[in-house]
């Protein structure tokens, strides 16, 4: 029977869920988050995934769907989802996802559902081109998935390598113990001189590490979501999400609630979209971690106070900020909504707003690396790097060195 895996926070749907497929005679395994699903289906590299949409650690049930794809390209996938925004049904529908669920559901429709993917075509379109590999403390190649294959056909080795020691000269043991850490550039036996890039992670202590290698043509997956997340890195860039809440973003345009959805999460958060009142209010009601809701003031007649009115009867601390291609700032104050972004906006914008961080200098542009003062705090006195100017605000270290060198302690004005 085909191997399955169901990735769940609830503990009552993940073991009602198991426990009945396994009566049906499936291999079980389960995850009660997503970063642990990836984790357990990299290994256990299931036919069939059975996942919440929302999960725990930031990693969602489509997150898993991707990175576990990339692994086993067959992969067939059930969404199962409180939140069935029509967002989240588009965003199943380009994740090729088999089958769609919304909580509650009848146990006995799921196992057919299960049973009904488990045996038909795989999924159409091709999954991010990575080639992973798993092996064993000795080098030995336990997997390889099909792009790992190919890349390895173009060594000596030919595609059915079956131990690092074969594609590469660097001894194993130093490989696997630098790409633990860090990228590694690493030539492999070709007639060619070229360059792959190889990055570890310890998937059993002592015993197997899963491998990821990205010629140097690729060399722009190092940095993909799917990579991060499937390594468990987090990104190079200074962008990070700094809260553990989710946000909710209610816009009519689709494209811009996709674009910032995917800034979003590209940070490290979760992020809602919903198109209208009555989606983004069954949303806030059904999950409680929304902490952020970033609100377009161009809804439909005056849905955007109604709107405000209605998501603090329900959480009165719950933080908004309006947003439009115009400046808005003041209907929103009169709508009791203080914080305003002004479209186009980035992620960085956001965070900075989040944080109180002053964001680009005022008179050059400049990105700087401080904050407003928060209630009994004392401010300091900064310049500027670039043009001097003057600032009182408290230095933030949440920032990449490059861009702590942008503000420097203003001089004494003492004579």
């Amino acid at each position: 029977m085909p191997k399955v895996l169901v990735v769940d926070d609830e503990p009552r749907y993940r073991d009602h869920i198991s426990r009945a497929l396994s009566l049906d005679g499936h291999d079980v395994q389960t995850a009660a988050s997503g970063r642990t699903g990836i984790c357990v289906g990299s290994r256990f590299r299931p036919e069939v995934l059975v996942a919440d949409w929302m999960l725990q650690n930031h990693v969602h049930g489509l997150h898993v769907s991707e990175v576990l794809r990339t692994v086993v390209p067959e992969l067939r996938t059930i969404l199962i989802t409180g939140f069935a925004s029509q967002d989240v049904k588009s965003a199943a529908g380009r994740q090729r996802v088999s089958k769609f669920f919304e909580k509650p559901f009848e146990l006995a429709d799921l196992r057919a559902a299960v049973s009904e993917v488990a045996t038909a075509a795989p999924v159409s379109g091709r999954p991010v081109p990575l080639a992973v590999a798993e092996v064993d403390r000795d080098g030995s190649i336990t997997f390889a998935n099909r792009a790992a294959r190919e890349l390895f056909a173009t060594t000596d080795a030919g595609g059915g390598a079956g131990d690092l020691s074969e594609l590469f000269d660097m001894p194993v043991a130093e490989l696997i113990t630098a790409s633990s850490r860090r990228w590694v550039g690493v030539s492999p036996r070709l007639a060619a001189r070229t360059v792959w890039h190889v990055r570890s992670k310890e998937c059993v202590e002592g015993r197997a590490w899963l491998v990821v290698i990205v010629p140097d043509d690729e060399a722009y997956l190092r940095e993909h979501s799917v990579v991060r997340m499937l390594l468990g890195l987090e990104p190079s860039g200074r962008v990070r999400w700094p809260l553990k809440g989710r946000v909710l973003v209610v816009d009519t345009e689709e494209l811009v609630r996709r674009a910032l959805a995917a800034q979003i999460e590209y940070a490290g958060g979760v992020c809602h979209a919903a198109e209208g009142t009555d989606t983004a209010l069954q949303t806030f009601e059904r999950d409680s971690g929304i902490e952020v809701v970033v609100l377009d003031h161009d809804l439909p007649g005056r849905d955007a106070q109604t709107l405000v009115r209605r998501l603090r009867a329900i959480r009165a601390y719950v933080r908004i900020i309006g947003t439009s291609a115009h400046d808005r700032s003041s209907d929103f104050e009169r709508m009791g909504v203080k914080e305003f972004l002004l479209k186009p906006w980035t992620v960085q914008d956001l965070i900075n707003l989040l944080l109180d961080r002053i964001g680009h200098c005022i008179m050059c542009g400049l990105l700087l690396p401080l904050r407003r003062p928060k209630p009994g705090e004392e401010p300091g006195h900064w310049v500027c790097a670039f043009c001097g100017c003057r600032y009182s605000a408290l230095f933030d270290n949440g920032f990449s060195e490059d861009v702590i060198r942008n503000a420097r302690p203003a001089p004494s004005t003492q004579t």
